[in-house]
């Protein structure tokens, strides 16, 4: 194969990967020249060459490689989305909220004695992990720059 057959393969490829079923150009001999930018010629000559890589079957070319290509990308696809339905029904098979299981696991480090008020342990969190609230004035403009500029003099030590 020289270089031009080696590109209008590759083009020929890449045209029937995008086609609706990969792998297959239902597109008549004018169109498929048009798309890979090359004369009806050049496009019989290079079929008619490498029967072996490209097959005709009616009005539409197959290239045999690319196709199952595209079937095992189905098969793999279609197996990891069943294997992923499988374990997401295996984890998630208690009618228990997500949640509940973490504060089941703070509970179980509690004694028996203590039980958990939910809302307890929420408000504590919350407080825990307050942010002060910003003012109008950490809003302004003006007053960050001069906290920036009181910054960068005591980080540089020099006066601006």
């Amino acid at each position: 194969m020289n270089l031009k057959e080696e590109g209008l393969y590759i083009r020929l490829c890449a045209l029937a990967w995008d086609s609706e079923s990969p792998g297959t150009i239902t597109l008549s001999e004018s169109e498929i020249c048009r798309e890979v930018g090359v004369l009806a010629s050049s496009l019989r000559r290079f079929l008619d060459k490498f029967a072996s890589c490209w097959r005709r079957e009616g009005e539409t070319l197959v290239q045999p490689k690319l196709h199952e290509q595209y079937v095992e990308i189905m098969r793999y696809k279609e197996n990891k989305s069943l294997a992923g339905q499988k374990g997401n029904a295996v984890r998630w098979q208690s009618d228990r909220p997500a949640f509940a299981s973490a504060f089941a696991s703070a509970s179980a480090l509690k004694t028996k004695e203590e039980p958990i008020n939910l809302s307890q342990t929420l408000s504590q969190l919350g407080k825990e992990k307050a942010i002060p609230k910003a003012t109008p004035s950490d809003w302004d403009v003006e007053s960050i720059k001069k906290k920036q500029r009181a910054a960068l003099e005591k980080k540089m030590g020099i006066a601006l």
